[in-house]
């Protein structure tokens, strides 16, 4: 190894490499997400929910993020009620103002929702459970809430 080699700065960079990597993969080759993410309309208001029923609202690129408890949903349950209602995400028309998106577990696909009812009262459930700002970060956790709660339009 190179004395360049053994700085920790190097390493540290070198051992981001593979994630990087992946990163720059398309869609269908990079790892698989696990959670389930339903967003309304498609990189708008946007739920992710992982396996063990909590989860992260947030509203498309922007750096706000609102979490909810684990246990707050059913992952199952809720992949049961929306999967028949998806198509998949190139029959999308003109038509569809506000298309609602859905992200299985286990994939990179995004479906087209068709029931953006369910997925608006999923998203507005998530709302209601959140969890509060923490004591330590409470101001800025505070300011994330409010810009989101205007931002989803709860």
């Amino acid at each position: 190894m190179t004395p360049a080699m053994s700085h920790p700065l190097a390493t540290a960079f070198l051992s981001t490499v593979p994630w990087l990597m992946a990163q720059a993969l398309p869609a269908s080759e990079g790892p698989r997400q696990r959670s389930l993410i339903v967003s309304l309309p498609h990189g708008g208001c946007t739920l992710m929910i992982h396996a063990d029923g909590s989860g992260v609202i947030q509203y498309g690129a922007a750096p706000r993020s609102v979490r909810v408890a684990a246990g707050s949903f059913d992952v199952d349950r809720i992949i049961e009620t929306v999967s028949p209602t998806l198509l998949p995400w190139s029959s999308r028309t003109t038509l569809d103002a506000e298309p609602a998106s859905v992200t299985l577990p286990g994939s990179n696909q995004v479906h087209l929702g068709t029931d953006t009812d369910a997925i608006r009262r999923l998203l507005e459930q998530a709302w209601r459970v959140r969890l509060l700002p923490d004591a330590l970060r409470f101001k800025e956790e505070q300011w994330d809430q409010e810009w989101l709660e205007r931002a989803c339009g709860f």
